[in-house]
């Protein structure tokens, strides 16, 4: 674990860390050995927080520049739906045909991802906003008809879809080739993004916009934490993620275009439905 930190992997170092006490704890249970060597042992590696959020000036510079050369256009288009809908780049990776659903129709299209390949073990649906749905269908129109992966790959050593490596390093790619003297170049360069700071770019970006935590929370699948939450809200959060996915999707709209429809404040949106629908009551 010390050469793993040595060599710049700190968090992989403590992820194995972990690992490790996790089968000792199962051998403890079982009978098998006497003690855990991990135990009270601290953690090797320091992790540092992520907090790597993309600009407007980034978000177009990335939008623009990211399905060139010499990235494929395939894993370009794969990293923009990254920043639309705030997947991990592992689940953007695999996306295949029977995931997708309702496509002919711009408000029920949605992608779910099945539970074993998603990090927590539940399926995850994610709506498609308009935006969003073009880029899958782009996907879609470049791959044979029988093809089952979105971003598929053959090779002597790999055949299925695309590794997520392959979308990492794209992206690290991305930031070698780009030249010039504009802001967004010299940031993008001096601290070069991830697919995981696209991610967090979409939450960070969400909760500005006043999308409410439970949300953003149920947009990103993050982990269920609490008791009443974990066992009695069943509730999917459906119509509130593809609100605000599709505000999300406006605002990069907007972004890339500045004379585009002006996003409307995810708070503000939520008053103007709770007055209407306090009217109707009534009535």
């Amino acid at each position: 674990m010390e050469d793993l930190v040595s060599n710049g992997t700190p968090t992989l170092a403590n992820r194995i860390q972990s690992l490790i006490s996790t089968v000792f704890t199962f051998a403890l249970d079982a009978g098998l050995v006497e003690f855990n060597p991990c135990h009270r042992l601290r953690k090797r590696g320091q992790e540092n927080v992520g907090r790597r959020v993309l600009s407007d000036a980034e978000i177009r510079l990335f939008w623009r520049g990211i399905v060139d050369s010499p990235l494929t256009h395939r894993a370009g288009l794969a990293l923009r739906l990254a920043l639309l809908t705030g997947a991990r780049v592992g689940e953007v990776a695999g996306i295949c045909r029977e995931e997708l659903e309702h496509l002919g129709d711009p408000d029920l299209a949605a992608w779910t991802i099945s539970g074993p390949r998603v990090k927590n073990g539940r399926d995850h649906m994610l709506p498609l906003s308009p935006m969003a749905r073009g880029l899958v269908l782009e996907l879609l129109a470049v791959i044979d008809s029988g093809e089952r992966y979105l971003l598929p790959i053959r090779s002597p050593r790999h055949t299925g879809h695309m590794r997520s490596t392959s979308l990492t390093d794209g992206m690290a790619n991305f930031a070698e080739r780009l030249s010039g003297d504009d802001d967004a170049v010299k940031t993008w360069r001096a601290e070069p993004p991830t697919p995981h700071d696209l991610r967090r770019t979409v939450e960070t970006r969400l909760a500005s916009m006043g999308v409410p935590r439970e949300i953003r929370d149920a947009v990103l699948n993050h982990a269920i934490s609490g008791v009443g939450s974990k066992h009695y809200n069943r509730y999917d959060f459906a119509a509130e993620k593809r609100a605000a996915l599709t505000r999300w999707a406006l605002a990069v709209a907007a972004i890339l275009d500045p004379v585009a429809v002006p996003v409307v404040d995810f708070a503000d949106a939520r008053k103007g439905r709770q007055a209407v629908d306090a009217d109707t009551a009534k009535k």
